[in-house]
This record gives structure tokens, sequence and C-alpha cells, in this order.
């Protein structure tokens, strides 16, 4: 059985796991690809940079595609 991809998130003593589908999966990953990025150029990023960027990536991928869906269901 192949493992789903998956993110955890470890606080003091309490683990949190996300299983995500893949898009998804590798949406995170390239945005935090783009952080660490900016982060080793010296950039300092506000949890509110972070956001904005994750919504930027967030409507460029996934309204186009929530857009035709709706098209498809209106049968337009």
């Amino acid at each position: 059985m192949k493992a789903r991809p998956h993110v955890m998130f470890y606080r003091s003593q309490h683990t949190v796991k996300f299983d995500l589908p893949n898009d998804v999966f590798y949406d995170l990953m390239a945005l935090s690809k783009q952080l660490n990025l900016l982060i080793k150029n010296g950039y300092r990023l506000t949890p509110d940079d972070v956001v904005c960027m994750a919504l930027e990536d967030f409507t460029e991928t996934y309204l186009s595609n929530v857009q035709a869906l709706l098209k498809r269901v209106e049968g337009a």
C-alpha cells in the first residue's frame, strides 16, 4: 500500500498529521521552497507575506478549476 502524502506539525507534546491530496501537497511543497529561497536570500517575511503568497498560488491554481466546474454544473 502506497503512503499518502502528508504534512506533520509538532508543537510541544502534540502532533498533528494532515493527509493531503497529491496536488495540494505538491503545491504546499512548492510554496515551502519559495519561502526557503527568499529567507536564504535575506528577505524578512511576516506571517502576512506567507498568507498572501499562499493565497496567490491558491487562486491562480484552483480558481480556474472551480470556474470550469461551475460551468459544467450549470450546463454552460
